[in-house]
């Protein structure tokens, strides 16, 4: 018996369409990790340049 193609759905392809279950968790899992970082890497950033950091008051 000869074997029929298997198909699945590409990664690319997921990641392409709103809503799509590998698109969710990336964007949560990306926003979380932007959170947490970023503000620790521009510190980091403005001391290298020798730049004066402030944390900016957190209004939430």
């Amino acid at each position: 018996m000869p074997i029929k193609g298997v198909y699945a759905e590409h990664p690319g392809t997921a990641m392409g369409q709103d809503g799509a279950a590998a698109r969710v968790a990336w964007e949560k899992e990306a926003n979380k990790q932007l959170a947490e970082r970023l503000p620790t890497e521009i510190q980091k950033q403005l001391l290298a340049e020798g730049l004066p950091y402030t944390a900016p008051p957190d209004n939430d």
